[in-house]
């Protein structure tokens, strides 16, 4: 994605593939957030050799469309199923 909303920050010739190790603090599918660099050699998840504009927009526009989802849902929620329910 940065290629396509930063380009002017993406040097092509520095990129490289690195697969991501699982973080000491990740258990269960619930880890803390720390910088990518945690998480691999370089900084970086996947194959950034072979990043494009093109499939960073396809990856933003994937993204954009599921976020519009989740916020545009409460709109065709009932009230009643959106108030705290009660634990008793």
């Amino acid at each position: 994605m940065n290629l396509l909303l930063r380009p002017e920050l993406v040097d092509m010739t520095r990129a490289v593939d690195d697969v991501p190790r699982e973080s000491v603090l990740q258990t269960e599918g619930v880890g803390l957030p720390f910088d990518t660099i945690v998480y691999t050699s370089w900084g970086v998840f996947g194959k950034s050799k072979t990043a494009s504009t093109e499939k960073g927009k396809r990856v933003f526009e994937a993204v954009v469309e599921e976020l519009s989802r989740y916020v545009n849902a409460p709109k065709s929620a009932k009230i009643e199923e959106l108030m705290q329910k009660s634990k008793i």
